[in-house]
């Protein structure tokens, strides 16, 4: 008996079982297949078949271009009965013989839904369980035919339906375990709707894990307002309220009166760098067709940080995807750490899932707790010098199979580590089409001290990576910040002790404009000294002691490590660090938090 013929559509194409299976099949025979697979329900005419197919050819034409596809398409199916060919119609027959995961996924997901609308709880176990691990990812990814776009909707929707509808089953049970797991799917799927984050904070919070639930409100709310512009609804807010009145601390803002209100400063107006941000731009437009590299090296507040938003801003209305990171000063840097924290982005997420094995495998080595549930298991990150290319390459495969243009972001490259350079380097080099682009700052002197100086310039001296230096606004460009954010023009004397106290760097220059503004009165020397401290101030006590505690930890933290560290409750700990991040003084990174700037955690730290 011939074996059974196996066609994967879902995160990407492989037939497997064919007698002729390895030779692979043109792209309009898989677009046949596809099409057929996904249209099963009744037979299709071929007229209609050579139209959609060939849509710029004549008719005669279109019909002899179907038959060669057919031809091969029978080729590739030796030894199986699933086509049914007519003279005028098509269709594909689902059988024993053959087996098609779009289908499958279809009747598991189908069959997990009835069993927890009878309260089967083996049932939903088992078809939901088998459905998520079937939905590899979206149908026919990277083509964006009319057809192809409606499937792959209709498909994903689906997959969405079943985590609402098994998450809120195991969360009416109280497997709180088991309803996590189908609520994080979901926030994979949909990383913009806010439904699956409530239910991932209602999961944690049954589980009594309140850090977790509050975490996913920020990274929820980070998302939110990186891509549109808008923080998370009422209901939403209402499961944090809901996760710290668990631990009796009542809704977010209770204690200070103020957390939910605080009010983000208006950005400062972009001013002195046109000239660095057309540069950038000139990268990503050859990024289109090959990969690149730059550095912004500048001192600290210089506006490095602001320069890459704007390209970031830039770029999105490219539809471009924009995934950031950082790096930190410690001593013991893990080795590819923010590569493993790009990997972590939804949609890198799903671009790996839509990766053979054997790359998955590589991945796997450096993200094992992103492959739970595929059967691979997690290697080690440091690989044995023979392995290194093929860990390499998988690694590069998961960024290059993103189908929308990519800018990574890593900040603060002067903390990075050898292996993440050699990465880049290597990414630089590799071939196949990618539209990506890689921009890091870094601070000019800890940069040209680092272990890593030799790497950059190497980069630099072969034309793999560009340099972009920033300095110090001039008393122009610094008048004209100051304009903006004032209101109204400085005097001569209050611009010549703004340029004397800051020197132009526009961080320094806008702690002190805005902590001044609404007084009377002109500047006075004394006005830069206790910027940072004025905003650790407006804190809560417990706050102010959560902020300290973090400045001495040196690097970005987990939650787990305050709670640990802390003289403080678990739940005061998990309150403050929120109201921290309210107030913009933490920012949700990676695993963890770390402060929003450099100079933050000095500040903080100088107050213990």
């Amino acid at each position: 008996m011939a074996a059974a013929i196996r066609v994967d559509l879902l995160g990407g194409v492989k037939i497997s079982g064919a007698e002729r299976a390895g030779d692979g099949g043109s792209s309009r025979a898989i677009l046949l297949l596809a099409y057929l697979v996904s249209h099963d329900r009744r037979p299709q005419p071929r007229a209609h078949l050579a139209q959609l197919l060939w849509p710029d050819s004549e008719t005669a034409q279109a019909r002899t271009n179907l038959r060669r596809e057919l031809h091969h398409l029978r080729n590739l199916l030796a030894g199986s009965d699933c086509l049914r060919v007519d003279p005028q119609t098509l269709r594909w027959r689902q059988g024993p013989g053959c087996v098609v995961d779009v289908q499958e996924f279809r009747a598991a997901s189908e069959s997990a839904i009835a069993a927890a609308d009878a309260g089967d709880p083996a049932g939903v176990e088992a078809d939901g369980t088998r459905a998520l691990a079937l939905y590899r990812g979206p149908f026919l990814p990277g083509l964006h035919d009319d057809w192809v776009c409606e499937v792959r909707e209709d498909l994903g929707r689906a997959c969405v339906e079943l985590c609402d509808r098994v998450g809120d089953y195991w969360l009416g049970c109280g497997d709180f375990t088991a309803a996590a797991v189908f609520a994080r799917r979901r926030t994979l799927l949909e990383p913009l709707e806010e439904a699956g984050y409530r239910m991932l904070m209602r999961a944690q919070r049954g589980a009594g894990d309140r850090a977790a639930a509050m975490r996913t409100y920020h990274q929820c709310a980070t998302i939110l307002e990186r891509e549109l512009g808008v923080r998370p609804s009422p209901e939403t807010q209402a499961e944090l309220d809901a996760a710290l009145a668990d631990s009796g601390y009542g809704s977010a803002g209770a204690e200070t009166g103020t957390a939910d209100h605080v009010m983000t400063p208006a950005p400062l107006a972009f001013v002195g760098r046109e000239a660095e941000l057309g540069r950038l731009l000139a990268s990503w437009r050859t990024a289109q067709s090959h990969c690149q590299f730059a550095v912004v090296v500048g001192d600290a507040g210089v506006g490095k940080t602001r320069l890459v938003e704007e390209l970031a801003k830039a770029v999105r209305g490219d539809e471009a995807l924009v995934v950031a990171t950082r790096c930190f000063a410690a001593t013991d840097a893990v080795p590819l750490a923010p590569v493993a924290d790009w990997l972590r982005n939804p949609y890198l997420k799903m671009a790996t899932m839509r990766l053979d094995p054997v790359w998955r495998a590589e991945i796997a080595r450096l993200v094992p707790e992103e492959q739970s549930g595929t059967g691979l298991g997690g290697g080690r990150a440091k690989v044995d010098a023979w392995q290194r290319v093929q860990f390499f390459e998988g690694l590069a495969r998961a960024f290059l199979s993103v189908d929308r243009p990519l800018l990574l972001v890593i900040d603060d490259l002067q903390w990075c580590d050898k292996a993440t350079v050699s990465w880049l380097s290597f990414l630089m080099s590799f071939t196949g089409a990618a539209a990506l682009l890689v921009v890091a700052t870094a601070r000019r002197d800890e940069l040209a001290r680092s272990d890593i100086a030799e790497q950059v310039q190497a980069m630099s001296a072969t034309g793999g990576a560009e340099h972009l230096s920033l300095g110090d606004l001039s008393a122009e460009e610094s008048a004209l910040l100051a304009a903006g954010i004032r209101g109204h023009p400085l005097s001569e004397d209050e611009l010549a002790l703004v340029m004397s106290a800051t020197r132009g760097n526009p961080l320094y220059l806008a702690e002190v404009l805005r902590k001044t503004s609404a007084r009377p009165g002109p500047l006075t020397a004394t006005d830069l000294d206790g910027v940072l401290d004025s905003r650790l101030s407006r804190l809560s006590a417990q706050a102010q002691q959560v902020a300290q505690l973090a400045s001495a930890v040196g690097r970005d933290f987990t939650l787990n490590l305050l709670i640990e560290a802390s003289d403080l409750s678990e739940a005061a700990v998990v309150r403050q660090v929120d109201e921290l991040w309210r107030h913009r003084l933490l920012e949700e990174h990676g695993r963890g938090y770390d402060f929003a700037h450099e100079l933050l955690r000095a500040a903080a730290y100088r107050r213990i």
